[in-house]
């Protein structure tokens, strides 16, 4: 039993995408000059400095110490904040690991278990009660940030904590 979906009206509207902005003076000052230059604007996606160091759901506290009141504030204006959600959620402590993305390491949902999409979904809910209405889902895919060194440490990371011997899927630990 599939069903479409039909996206909200803003969403087929004029929007502003851009990595870097971290406070919420910073997204006023973009859609506010927006509106003063008479260009149309809806929504304005919020990468990832949005959150508290690079954690899913979070927002930094800091840069928006009332966040609810910020998206509230900007809908009185006509614009919806979209903000980005990772597929890589950061590791803490007691967790296996899987890759290295933007807060280091990072697990990836299995998104093929239903429970473990239960558990991601039901997350949403930290910014949809603050008045979010739209979210960009990104780095839908497991990925790396592969420099030499980043490899090398994987691999001894890998070695320490997961392997009795000296291969791993896919590299032979040691090897250049």
């Amino acid at each position: 039993n599939v069903r479409g979906f039909i996206p909200p009206m803003f969403a087929s509207g004029f929007y502003q995408s851009r990595w870097g902005y971290t406070t919420a003076d910073d997204f006023r000052k973009a859609a506010d000059g927006y509106r003063k230059n008479n260009i149309p604007i809806d929504m304005v996606y919020m990468d990832i400095d949005y959150m508290e160091d690079y954690k899913d759901f979070t927002v930094n506290q800091e840069n928006f110490p009332d966040f609810e009141a910020y998206v509230n504030e900007m809908k009185e204006k006509g614009i919806h904040l979209v903000p980005i959600i990772d597929a890589g959620v950061k590791v803490e402590a007691g967790y296996d690991v899987v890759s290295a993305v933007w807060p280091g390491w990072t697990h990836f949902p299995d998104v093929l278990n239903a429970d473990a999409r239960a558990w991601f979904g039901q997350k949403y809910e930290r910014l949809i009660s603050k008045g979010i209405d739209g979210f960009w889902n990104d780095m839908n895919e497991p990925a790396m940030f592969c420099t030499p060194e980043g490899v090398a440490e994987l691999k001894e990371y890998i070695k320490d904590n997961f392997m009795d011997n000296e291969e791993a899927p896919g590299f032979v630990l040691g090897a250049k």
